[in-house]
């Protein structure tokens, strides 16, 4: 998808009782804009394996006159958003349409970099014996 990658902000309490996410609206597109992208027909029911990298549009900033990075321009985005809050984001917006819940992830693989525009791209394959292998962490 294209546009500047978006977190999970933490639920906000009503004083009269009650929470409710203030990303409730971009989730809903997020969704609408990922079903127009890759049309699913139904919830996958299988064990999966998460893909996501989300590119950050590198600011003005990072660059000299001539358009080339300045030697202080960071080559890996290590600031906000966390990458557990981006992943958290995606992976509320698709359950229920791409997979019936976000249990079902075994792994997950997220990247944050930096990029000419912002996106976040998705990949959910099933976790098959031969793609997916746990590892040994008992020794």
């Amino acid at each position: 998808m294209h546009g500047k990658p978006i977190p999970q902000q933490r639920h906000r309490h009503r004083l009269s009782g009650g929470t409710w996410d203030p990303c409730s609206t971009h989730k809903r597109n997020f969704l609408r804009m990922s079903k127009q992208h890759c049309p699913v027909s139904s919830p996958l029911i299988v064990p999966l394996i998460v893909d996501l990298c989300f590119v950050f549009q590198r600011p003005k900033s990072h660059f000299t006159k001539s358009g080339k990075l300045t030697k202080r321009a960071p080559l890996h985005h290590v600031q906000t958003p966390d990458t557990d809050n981006l992943a958290k984001y995606v992976l509320d917006s698709l359950s229920k349409t791409y997979y019936h819940d976000d249990k079902q992830v075994v792994a997950l693989n997220v990247t944050k970099c930096w990029g000419a525009s912002g996106a976040t791209h998705v990949r959910i394959r099933g976790a098959s014996s031969s793609a997916f292998s746990s590892p040994n962490w008992s020794d």
